[in-house]
């Protein structure tokens, strides 16, 4: 282990996102939660992107296809909203909302998951603990509820995904 690139200023309470090319993208967080850098890790440099049109803390973030999705905050409350980077253009603009009572999606304290073309929000909580998990609908460009559930409610977990032939034997 030896440390990256400084950042101009150190944060919390954010995401990053492999984008790539050598390239991660670290979003929201505190302070001045609606910031976003790129690390282009052949240079070793940190850039200013544009500032996405919500802050937030504690978000939960995925790439589909050329797309960087950022659903929910903790930023003084929480909130179902989303909102979508492009790629291409460089800019923001607003997503589909998550499914569900905003008051219980604070997400610094769910899991996600990428997978190849999508990824999943599960669990979590805010005055009580979730057992939901949401998908990201590349086609619809839309959230979808996953009929199953959690076995057990939960927040402030990780999850990893296995390959189906990890069990195998």
């Amino acid at each position: 282990f030896h440390p990256g690139p400084t950042l101009s200023t150190p944060k919390n309470a954010h995401c990053i996102i492999d984008i790539g090319n050598g390239n991660f993208m670290l979003i929201g967080g505190y302070p001045n939660s609606a910031q976003v850098f790129l690390l282009d890790w052949a240079t070793w440099t940190w850039t200013n992107l544009p500032e996405m049109n919500f802050p937030r803390l504690y978000q939960s973030c995925g790439k589909v296809g050329n797309d960087v999705i950022v659903a929910g905050s903790g930023n003084g409350g929480s909130t179902n909203t989303t909102e979508i980077f492009s790629l291409d253009t460089m800019t923001w603009s607003m997503g589909p909302d998550v499914p569900g009572n905003t008051r219980k999606f604070q997400d610094a304290t769910n899991g996600v998951v990428q997978l190849q073309d999508t990824f999943r929000i599960i669990g979590g909580g805010d005055e009580e603990y979730l057992d939901t998990i949401f998908e990201f609908d590349p086609e619809n460009y839309a959230w979808i509820t996953r009929p199953e559930k959690l076995v057990t409610a939960r927040e402030f977990h990780v999850v990893v995904p296995i390959p189906n032939n990890f069990l195998d034997c």
